[in-house]
């Protein structure tokens, strides 16, 4: 949702109070500003962005962590809200958790295997090939033809980089780290913040025959024990 769309929106008189559901989760990835190098319109919110929608929303409704979501006491007077970041971008650490710890937000992290080992995943790369005029014309067949929206992601592709990980890594497509090292997402779990499976790979488990799918989600415990 846009800003000027939450805006609208909160302007209604009583609009939290009046909708059905009175739990909410703001579902984030990466939090950097455009002329960051991992920075995407699909994918990221700026700084500037994440602060104002903060300062929008706790007015009117109370951040909790994910776990009281997912418990069935139910909210006070007023809606409660959490906060998660899927994939495990480093700019969690970086940028969202000093503005969060500012106003005392809880949040929780969602991280896939593949990021933490190898700083990959194949949306991102196939973004940072794309901006890289040699990486582009190298690795042209796994870049897609629509550059744009979600157009962007396609699974065949997704397993085409995958398999070339080696190759795209020995280019220097992977050289800057994009992506929480694991003992960086140790210590974000050991000052309190929620740590979870956002699968191995981040394949797009529907496209997947049923054994892939078992093998590209893993085993959450085993994953987020071995990070």
């Amino acid at each position: 949702m846009s800003l000027a769309m939450l805006r609208r929106a909160l302007s209604r008189p009583g609009f939290l109070s009046m909708v059905t559901h009175r739990r909410f989760v703001l579902c984030l990835h990466d939090v950097s500003d455009p002329s960051d190098s991992a920075h995407s319109p699909l994918y990221s919110t700026t700084p500037d962005h994440l602060r104002r929608h903060i300062d929008r929303l706790s007015p009117f409704l109370d951040w909790v962590p994910l776990e009281r979501i997912l418990s069935p006491e139910p909210p006070g007077r007023r809606p409660i809200a959490a906060i998660t970041f899927d994939d495990g971008f480093r700019s969690v650490k970086d940028v969202a958790t000093p503005i969060l710890d500012a106003v005392g937000i809880p949040f929780a992290i969602f991280v896939c295997k593949l990021a933490a080992e190898r700083n990959f995943l194949p949306i991102t790369t196939r973004h940072l090939i794309g901006k890289n005029p040699v990486w582009r014309e190298r690795f042209s067949d796994l870049l897609p033809v629509a550059t744009k929206g979600y157009g962007f992601i396609q699974p065949r592709l997704d397993e085409d980089l995958i398999a070339r990980i080696d190759e795209v890594e020995m280019a220097g497509v992977l050289k800057e780290r994009v992506y929480l090292l694991p003992e960086e997402i140790r210590s974000l779990h050991s000052r309190g913040v929620s740590v979870g499976s956002h699968s191995v790979t981040h394949r797009v488990l529907q496209t997947l025959k049923a054994e892939a799918r078992g093998n590209a989600a893993g085993d959450q415990s085993e994953q987020v024990a071995g990070v």
